[in-house]
């Protein structure tokens, strides 16, 4: 009698464990690519001044990040290196400010959606700081 009683316990364990991973597979979705072209604003709209920049990231690879960030209407274009490990992403790059080039990193969390990535920028360098929430959008 207890060497059937193990035997049922086991099958229905073999039974479940298949069953389990196939439900929750089905529950996380696939992880959002990184790579494509990412657009902000800076400073943030609503701020009074000064007019905001618009920002471009394109933006390649998996875990490990590498693109461009392009400012326009400046034509300024510098390097970005970072990391992506969904739902987090960390980028480095470097912006020009009057005089002085600043080094830049922002911090965010990938939407589910994989179209926003909402986060925080900041810049230092040349004796300039500056930083806050800024919100990636993919571009259609």
């Amino acid at each position: 009698m207890l060497g059937n009683s193990w035997k049922a316990r086991r099958t229905r364990f073999f039974l479940l464990v298949p069953a389990l991973l196939v439900v929750g597979c089905g529950l996380i979705g696939p992880t959002p690519e990184i790579g494509g072209t990412w657009l902000a604003q800076w400073p943030v709209p609503t701020e009074p001044r000064p007019p905001p920049e618009r920002w471009e990231f394109e933006l390649s690879g998996s875990s490990t990040v590498a693109g461009t960030f392009r400012v326009p209407s400046l034509d300024e274009t510098s390097m970005v290196t970072g990391e992506y490990d969904y739902p987090a992403v960390s980028l480095s790059f470097e912006k020009q400010f009057l005089d002085a080039s600043l080094s830049c990193g922002f911090r965010g969390t990938v939407a589910e959606s994989g179209q926003t990535i909402a986060g925080t920028v900041s810049c230092v360098g040349g004796g300039y700081r500056f930083g806050g929430t800024m919100d990636l959008r993919r571009e259609s």
